[in-house]
């Protein structure tokens, strides 16, 4: 099984609700971004379920679907990296407190 995010439920919730959108709304977005197709042609009771299923419950909700239903509400899932690696190509790095020591 893939990992998935720990999403807490109450931050989705509480940005459903400080964008004043209803879940019918949001399936409209939601399947905007999932079909590509314009928000008019799009059919929100074929994304309802997903959408409230992972508003309510984003734990069990695939990566690709809290991705879109993140992008949809304005946001952007960010993935980040226990470590760290600077790779600098083509540049020249300068200390310029060791430079005029000099």
């Amino acid at each position: 099984m893939p990992f998935l995010p720990d999403v807490n439920k109450k931050i989705l919730q509480d940005r459903l609700k400080a964008l004043n959108l209803t879940t019918y709304k949001l399936a409209k977005r939601y399947g905007k971004i999932r079909t590509g197709e314009p928000e008019e042609n799009i059919d929100p009771r074929r994304f309802d379920r997903t959408v409230k299923q992972a508003l309510n419950n984003p734990d069990a909700s695939s990566l690709k679907t809290l991705e879109a239903l993140i992008k949809a509400m304005g946001g952007k899932l960010m993935i980040s990296w226990d470590i760290h690696e600077e790779v600098v190509t083509g540049q020249k790095i300068v200390d310029f407190d060791e430079a005029e020591e000099k």
